[in-house]
């Protein structure tokens, strides 16, 4: 006779434990520099406003090229989920940078016409 958790498992136990899997397909080169550029545009409003709107375009500009690359690359790249990160940082930073105008705007007129008054 045996003790319980020595031996043989039972008949039934079903099929052995799976292993890790496939590996993931790694990041794409391009969506992970849309992401980094997306990211140093909203830290580089903090720092220097004008500076932070170069990124942002190249980030916008490097999207659609980012994208077609990962979806024409059959599951060897991946990164779909960086480069929407990418556009939407971007896009923040240019609105915050055309609300920022505005606001510059109304205060110059602002001051204009009761300065003159």
């Amino acid at each position: 006779m045996t003790e319980p958790g020595y031996g043989y498992p039972p008949a039934d136990s079903g099929p052995p434990p799976a292993g890790y899997g496939p590996l993931p397909a790694p990041s794409s080169p391009t969506a992970i520099t849309v992401l980094v550029l997306g990211i140093v545009s909203i830290v580089s409003l903090a720092v220097c406003p004008v500076l932070g709107l170069v990124p942002a375009i190249v980030a916008l500009s490097m999207a659609g090229r980012a994208t077609r690359e990962i979806e024409g690359s059959m599951g060897r790249y991946s990164g779909l989920g960086m480069i929407t990160a990418g556009r939407i940082t971007g896009w923040i930073t240019i609105g915050l940078h055309a609300v920022a105008v505005i606001v510059i705007v109304v205060i110059l007129v602002a001051a204009y016409a009761f300065g003159s008054a």
